[in-house]
């Protein structure tokens, strides 16, 4: 079962999971727009989970990537470069992930771009920035770059 929930279409939800009635069935779900308001320990209800997309969302490492770890039936991780992973001081280690691929989604540089993060804040993207690295991401097998050429022309 696919599952879409956008924050912007549930205002005052600070949860995804209070959109979703039974966690347990969702085999892919998208996320877009949520913020650091949002509850993201809440993931660790969807067991059967084996698809993350996440579209526009603010991101709290510590709290985000533990509750990764703990779905085991996880194989693909995909966001896209207006998610923002918010780093802490505070150093967590977190068990290996299980998932196969993380996929980075890059605009291309004819899209419209309302985003407001600046190119230093989409630094923290990249899977060298998240808690434990190398060390939890030891099981990826693919990291896939999409439109990273468009990216570079940016930074360039």
């Amino acid at each position: 079962m696919e599952t879409i929930v956008d924050q912007l279409k549930t205002v005052n939800s600070k949860s995804f999971l209070e959109e979703i009635k039974n966690p347990e069935n969702v085999k892919i779900l998208t996320l877009e727009n949520y913020n650091n308001s949002t509850k993201w320990n809440d993931l660790e209800k969807f067991i059967n989970l084996e698809q993350l997309q996440l579209k526009n969302c603010l991101i709290e490492n510590n709290i985000f990537f533990p509750s990764l770890a703990k779905i085991n039936k996880l194989k693909l991780l995909k966001y896209d470069n207006d998610c923002y992973f918010k780093t802490s001081e505070e150093k967590i280690k977190i068990q290996p992930l299980n998932i196969d691929k993380i996929i980075l989604d890059f605009n291309n540089i004819e899209d419209v771009n309302l985003s407001l993060l600046s190119l230093k804040d989409q630094e923290n993207n990249f899977i060298n920035t998240f808690p434990s690295y190398p060390n939890a991401y030891q099981n990826i097998k693919v990291l896939e770059l999409n439109n990273y050429e468009q990216f570079l022309k940016k930074v360039i």
